[in-house]
């Protein structure tokens, strides 16, 4: 069974940054595995979402150097699809973890990065996930990045759905 790091941990190593964070997805089986890896680093699990099978694994727990590793099944039939579903193009890279030297980008987001520029992965993206505005305007401001009009029309669209978005 596959298993891929994605997400920011991706751009982070691509810019040379420590990645506190690491996401890893999978076709299936998710919080099994999350479970499995708990137990062999010591880790406290907790499961997340039942429908979307996610489940956290944290290391250290309250600890300076706490890791947290999260697992998630594909949303989608494929890791591309999971990977289009994301919120912006620098944030939809994975590596398989059996290759670990080749970086799968369907998007184009090593470009994006190289570029300084913030591209939505779909139209729907924020609108998908409204607090994805927030995490938009954190990387805008963190890593210095350009956007386009489409960016701030996504974002005026989404914000107005924000209040419908869990506490957590």
């Amino acid at each position: 069974l596959r298993v891929y790091l994605v997400g920011g941990a991706i751009r982070d190593l691509l810019l040379e940054r420590p990645a506190k964070d690491l996401d890893f997805v999978q076709p299936h089986g998710s919080i099994h595995l999350a479970r499995a890896v708990s137990r062999r680093l010591n880790g406290a699990v907790y499961t997340l979402d039942d429908v979307r099978h996610s489940a956290r694994v944290i290391l250290r727990q309250g600890e300076q150097d706490e890791q947290v590793l999260d697992f998630t099944s594909f949303i989608g039939e494929n890791l591309e699809q999971d990977l289009e579903q994301r919120d912006f193009t620098i944030n939809a890279m994975a590596v398989d973890l059996d290759t670990p030297g080749q970086l799968i980008d369907p998007l184009g987001g090593e470009a994006d990065l190289e570029a300084r520029q913030l591209r939505l992965c779909g139209p729907d993206s924020l609108i998908n996930d409204p607090i994805r505005v927030l995490r938009g305007v954190r990387l805008i401001s963190s890593y210095d990045l350009r956007y386009g009009l489409e960016i701030i029309d996504a974002m005026r669209v989404a914000i107005k759905r924000l209040g419908a978005v869990s506490g957590e």
